[in-house]
Formats: C-alpha cells, structure tokens, sequence
C-alpha cells in the first residue's frame, strides 16, 4: 500500500476514469428501487399503485437489459 493512497479509485478521467454506463435497463432499475422505497413509506399518488409500477420497471430492466 502506498502512503498517497494511489490505487484506491482515485483515477482520472485521463486515467481511464469509471465505466459507470447508464442503460435504459439501469435506469429502469434505479426508478423500480425509488418506486419501491415510496411505497415503503407510503407516499400517495391518487389511484397509482407504486408497488405495480416498481414490478414493471422492474421486469422491464431485465427486458432491455437481456434485449440490448
């Protein structure tokens, strides 16, 4: 280990940087999680169902991302 700590993903984007990739399939999953933790604290949105649609962007995620 080194005393500057180099090597602990302190990299620039000259460096090579992250791959952080942001699919459809990813954010479909990211909007299933928000979806959910609504629900979780019941948050209301009238005749929404926030539970059906964090199962669709669910299953939608892993449609796009077995499609892409």
């Amino acid at each position: 280990m080194r005393a500057d700590g180099a090597g602990f993903g302190r990299h620039t984007a000259a460096e090579g940087g992250s791959d952080v990739r942001f699919t459809p399939g990813a954010i479909l999953l990211l909007i299933a999680v928000i979806l959910f933790l609504a629900a979780a604290f019941k948050v209301n949105l009238g005749s929404l169902d926030l539970v059906t649609l964090g199962l669709a962007a669910f299953a939608g995620s892993f449609l796009l991302g077995k499609a892409m």
